[in-house]
């Protein structure tokens, strides 16, 4: 065969062998740009670890730029903006991978889950419980999409999605989650009988939430509660008294309650065995001691009172609390130069102790008990603590001139 004959096999050759070429020369270029972008996605990783947050969000743009198809470094990136507080730019980011086509299930649910959380920060609540229900539509085993949601109902205070929710949650983790139910419960509870007056149902509830978790104190103090709202004087007390020897260190949560419906049946010396009771079981109870002391003075019986405020200063030298409850009956029994020496007494503490409880989550701090963290709004963290303060000298000399004021 001729040369010009062979010509056409041989330019068909070239060409199979040029796009051969082009094609090899752009995996290599894909190739290249992939492991440039898997390397800035790996950087960014460790400089995550290392808490270096600036430079961990430029290896993950610069990733993403890379790479468009990198959907695990997109879903990174929008992570760090929302820690950063960048909220809409994370929005974006994971919005835009929640919607692209052919995503695996594994990469749309964790777009989805973190669309949700940025929802939360952002403080779009109705968005979030969106985008946790989808996640959860797209696949119901995750269990961090339904402890999420279940988050979301409680700011929302759907307490009742809330309770079911946690069903889901403890049925998927395979365990049982009591206290927390039975504080779910008795949210419900309280919104049947304070939003809708149906204290039937709510009383319901309560008996619900006791058998969830027996030994949850708030369900026997909302029971009685509920009970009072309804005239039930003798079954608010029967819930208390209950309460009391049940939870003796938490009983000074009911005196008040308790010395209340005493009082609505003029049988408010009852009070008085509640004290000792408590008192039984720990006789170091200066909440109780307290409490008796307020009983025997509002009753005229100072030198008993005198006797339980004493005990107080013997059992906690550095409460003042004690020192002043003392000189009031002192006061009160006309001995100025005792309380005077009482108060002077209280003025040389070298620190002063003051209870507080804490969130042991979060670390919040109040004078008061919650059952659920008005910060972190974890549940069930508070722990009651002592905080001993020096006091200043100048201080110290203020107070020790204000009973000679008064004298």
């Amino acid at each position: 065969m001729s040369f010009m004959g062979m010509l056409p096999y041989l330019v068909a050759l070239f060409l199979v062998a040029l796009v051969f070429v082009i094609y090899r020369a752009r995996r290599k270029v894909k190739a290249t740009e992939e492991s440039s972008a898997e390397t800035s996605y790996l950087r960014g990783l460790d400089f995550l670890i290392y808490d270096k947050r600036d430079l961990a969000i430029r290896e993950l743009t610069s990733a993403t730029l890379k790479n468009t198809d990198d959907v695990s470094a997109y879903i990174s990136l929008g992570n760090l903006h929302r820690e950063q507080g960048n909220i809409d730019r994370a929005i974006r980011i994971h919005e835009s991978v929640s919607i692209r086509p052919n995503l695996s299930r594994d990469a749309k649910v964790r777009a989805l889950y973190s669309l949700g959380l940025d929802y939360v920060r952002g403080g779009l609540l109705d968005r979030a419980r969106s985008a946790f229900r989808s996640a959860i539509k797209e696949d119901p085993t995750r269990i961090e999409s339904y402890e999420s949601l279940e988050r979301v109902y409680e700011e929302l205070k759907d307490w009742k999605r809330a309770y079911h929710c946690q069903l889901a949650v403890d049925k998927a983790a395979k365990k049982k989650s009591s206290r927390l139910l039975a504080y779910l419960l008795t949210e419900m509870a309280l919104a049947e009988a304070l939003q809708n007056s149906r204290t039937k149902e709510a009383i319901e509830l309560l008996q619900k939430a006791k058998q969830t978790d027996p030994t949850c104190i708030s369900v026997l103090m909302y029971l009685g509660d509920v009970y009072i709202s309804q005239g039930d004087f003798k079954k608010a007390e029967q819930a208390w008294e209950h309460a009391v020897e049940q939870f003796p260190k938490l009983a000074f949560l009911l005196f008040d309650r308790l010395r209340q419906v005493y009082l609505k049946q003029d049988a408010v010396q009852n009070i008085k065995a509640i004290y000792n009771v408590v008192l039984a079981k720990n006789p170091d109870d200066i909440n109780a001691r307290k409490s008796l002391g307020d009983y025997y003075f509002d009753t005229g019986q100072l030198d008993k009172a005198e006797e339980e405020y004493s005990k107080i200063i013997e059992i906690s030298s550095g409460s003042t609390l004690g020192y002043q409850k003392l000189g009031m009956v002192l006061l009160k029994e006309g001995r100025k130069d005792e309380a005077l020496d009482v108060y002077q007494r209280l003025a040389s503490l070298p620190e002063l102790k003051v209870v507080y409880y804490y969130c042991g989550k979060c670390g919040f701090k109040d004078t008061t008990i919650h059952w659920r963290c008005p910060q972190c709004h974890e549940w069930d963290t508070f722990v009651q603590e002592i905080e001993r303060r020096r006091v200043p000298a100048g201080q110290k000399r203020k107070r020790a001139d204000a009973p000679k004021e008064a004298h």
